[in-house]
């Protein structure tokens, strides 16, 4: 999970193929973000079934990248990453 500089939460999460047992398929691969309220605000489909991790990146802080399987993802936002330390650079 990451957050961006408005405090909606980023969340690798989902699966295209089920794997029983017990995985029914129903949440969808990719990126899920969520407001500070809890509503669904935007989806980011990866095409692969291994999302392991996402973060916000390059020096702007508005590179979202996606780590799956054996690939990386980067996709530009509008919205700039949120990050504690160090303070991004303006």
């Amino acid at each position: 999970m990451c957050l961006d500089s408005l405090g909606n939460v980023y969340i690798a999460a989902g699966l295209n193929t089920p794997a029983p047992p017990g995985e029914d398929g129903s949440v969808k691969a990719g990126v899920h973000v969520f407001s500070p309220e809890g509503r669904q605000l935007d989806f980011i489909p990866v095409p692969e079934d291994s999302i392991t991790n996402v973060a916000f990146g390059d020096p702007d802080l508005k590179t979202l990248y996606i780590t799956s399987g054996s690939t990386l993802f980067s996709i530009r936002m509008k919205v700039r990453g949120h990050v504690l330390w160090p303070p991004p650079k303006e």
